[in-house]
């Protein structure tokens, strides 16, 4: 997937990630659960069929403005639940698309599914069925958006810092 897709999504698991701390106070256990779901998560999306006709830079930048944004509306005692969810979604892109790129090693690819016979496994299977590429990129918008939905709750009580709730 596309950066703006994880990044949509990642922030979205962030109020499952704050829930919990705040249920149980065990931050670490559950920012790493947040970040390391979230990079497990970056693999599964990568593997299914997707397209974004956008470019690096404009994908780079709405993902950057994505998380800026929910870093300020969030709560400082909450933010680095979405720092980690984010920082998990994003990881695998930024050192295998990004740092090895600017170290000049592009053949190196840490996470299996930036492999290039990985990848090539499974989509010599998807373009023989085309469909999936549109049902797999509004699969992950819905997902996304139905955990907001079903945390909408406590994001709203809890998680945003500008509501007028006491």
């Amino acid at each position: 997937m596309n950066l703006v897709f994880h990044t949509v999504f990642s922030v979205s698991t962030s109020p499952i990630v704050a829930k919990n701390i705040v249920k149980t106070n065990k931050p670490l256990r559950y920012l790493g659960l947040g970040f390391a779901s979230n990079i497990i998560m970056h693999g599964v999306m990568d593997l299914v069929p997707h397209d974004y006709p956008v470019t690096t830079m404009v994908d780079i930048s709405i993902s950057f403005v994505l998380f800026l944004l929910s870093i300020i509306f969030v709560k400082r005692e909450l933010r680095n639940s979405v720092f980690f969810c984010f920082l998990g979604g994003v990881l695998p892109d930024l050192i295998d698309k990004g740092l090895f790129r600017v170290l000049r090693m592009n053949s190196i690819k840490l996470f299996p599914w930036h492999w290039a016979n990985v990848i090539n496994f499974f989509y010599k299977w998807y373009f023989n069925h085309a469909w999936l590429f549109s049902i797999c990129n509004a699969l992950a918008i819905i997902v996304s958006v139905g955990l907001l939905l079903i945390n909408r709750r406590f994001i709203f009580e809890s998680m945003l810092k500008y509501t007028n709730r006491e």
